[in-house]
């Protein structure tokens, strides 16, 4: 492990500390204030810089998404290899299944602006899930699979979320 300095960087070793045999990393408000202004240009800079012609997307991405399912239908369009030959969907399959799931969500009570944790992990199911989603018009708030039940709820009551959908593995 480096020394706080270096893992810092423009963090002074006045506002930063190692602590313990690991080199745990200890901020200080003042150091916590010093970086959220250094990166702030970070996060706004970015819209403001580059080209805006041609623009990126011009269509939600449900819109964009059908278009993309009349070109290209028949083409693959999600591998999971670890569900071997069932964890491939063609752009169609994928666009039936999600309009299927999203009724399904729509009659459970998800609607335009809900915020709607998913807890997965990489498989085909949560392509469909994300496009259901997407086409109500709610909002997808991934969460690590890996997370425990303490980490789950917390995140919930911090992201405010509506709905949540884990996987049975998960459970």
């Amino acid at each position: 492990m480096g020394s706080p300095v270096r893992l810092l960087g423009a963090v002074t070793t006045a506002t930063a500390s190692a602590i313990g045999r690991h080199g745990t990393i200890c901020y200080t408000r003042r150091a916590v204030l010093g970086l959220q202004q250094q990166r702030r240009p970070l996060l706004t800079g970015s819209y403001a810089e580059g080209p805006t012609e041609p623009p990126l997307l011009t269509q939600t991405i449900p819109q964009h998404f059908s278009s993309v399912v009349s070109e290209y239908g028949d083409r693959t369009a999600v591998i999971s290899r670890s569900q071997g030959e069932g964890g491939r969907l063609t752009y169609r399959e994928l666009d039936e299944k999600s309009n299927v799931l999203a009724r399904g969500l729509q009659e459970r009570g998800v609607k335009k602006g809900d915020r709607v944790a998913v807890s997965l992990g990489n498989c085909w199911e949560f392509a469909v899930l994300t496009y259901s989603i997407f086409k109500l018009g709610a909002v997808l708030v991934p969460l690590n699979p890996a997370f425990n039940s303490t980490q789950v709820i917390s995140a919930l009551s911090h992201l405010e979320a509506s709905h949540l959908i884990i996987g049975a593995r998960h459970i």
